[in-house]
């Protein structure tokens, strides 16, 4: 199996087929202790808040995602802020776990 490493992420990704593991790295040894699969999201904390992502991301199987760059998301967040606060919200609670 080919795994990719989804590292620091320029575009938001809504994965809708497939899993992956978010684990964090110290000493140069990363550790894979979360699996997620499809109707989540990859990069929304980034995007929303404008911080580095403190985990690493690898794709256990092939995954099929939509992806939004930065500057569209940008527009999209500033056309409709409800969706932009309700957004938020749920990559907090997400980021939390």
């Amino acid at each position: 199996m080919i795994c990719y490493e989804l590292d620091e992420c320029l575009e938001v990704y809504f994965v809708m087929e497939g899993k992956y593991n978010v684990g964090y790295q110290i000493n140069n040894t990363k550790f894979w202790r979360r699996q997620f699969g499809h109707s989540t999201c990859i990069g929304g904390f980034q995007m929303s808040f404008m911080k580095k992502y403190m985990f690493h991301h690898k794709a256990r199987t092939m995954l099929k995602c939509y992806a939004i760059r930065r500057k569209n998301w940008m527009n999209i967040m500033e056309d409709f802020p409800k969706f932009n606060n309700a957004l938020k919200v749920t990559f907090f609670n997400n980021y939390l776990r």
